[in-house]
């Protein structure tokens, strides 16, 4: 895996800008690698990712809510334990889709393989994590002859599950493609490039 030194370094070029110093210059940095685009129009985009925030956040007040009620299936070992991987995969899925929602509509490889490998990640192990906590709090309920108090406990995680299973698919489906960046081809024409 490549230190963040590295990934810089692949993507991003020194050149020289005039400026009012002793040297004469300073050192800019600019991206040359492709442009990477979530190929929908910019405005639909746009709400797209809010969308897919709001509904995590969403997620989350379901999970808490489910959480906080006073059932024996939450007190429950084998309920907790799935429950909290959950809301610490739904951390990575919340700054995963906080990086989505502040990347530009035309965005760079390093924050593209970001919100990727976070998105990826994280919503497939809040999916399982809630499956397991929704199973386990179910077989409370089965086995406790349907107590109503373990009923909400159970809405609540099976709508936290249902909102990162929305997620995932809608983030699956956004097309993407690259773009080619002209910039060094630009800097060298204006003589900025040596």
């Amino acid at each position: 895996m490549k230190t963040p030194q590295e990934r810089f370094e692949e993507n991003y070029a020194a050149v020289e800008k005039p400026a009012n110093n002793k040297d004469g210059f300073k050192i800019e940095y600019v991206y040359y690698a492709p442009w990477y685009l979530w190929d929908k129009p910019e405005t639909e985009l746009k709400k797209c990712k809010r969308v897919l925030l709001g509904v995590s956040v969403l997620g989350l007040a379901c999970c808490l809510f489910a959480g906080a009620q006073r059932c024996e299936a939450n007190t429950a070992l084998w309920v907790g334990v799935p429950a909290l991987l959950g809301l610490c995969a739904h951390v990575l899925e919340l700054y995963g889709l906080i990086m989505f929602n502040c990347a530009k509509y035309r965005t760079t490889k390093m924050t593209y393989t970001d919100v990727n490998r976070l998105l990826t990640l994280a919503l497939p192990m809040r999916i399982g994590m809630m499956v397991l906590t929704t199973a386990a709090v179910a077989y409370y309920l089965v086995c406790s002859g349907f107590s109503a108090e373990g009923i909400p406990a159970l809405c609540g995680f099976l709508s936290s599950c249902a909102t990162a299973i929305y997620i995932y698919r809608t983030y699956r489906a956004l097309p993407l493609r690259t773009e080619r960046n002209y910039t060094l081809e630009e800097l060298e024409a204006q003589g900025r490039l040596h």
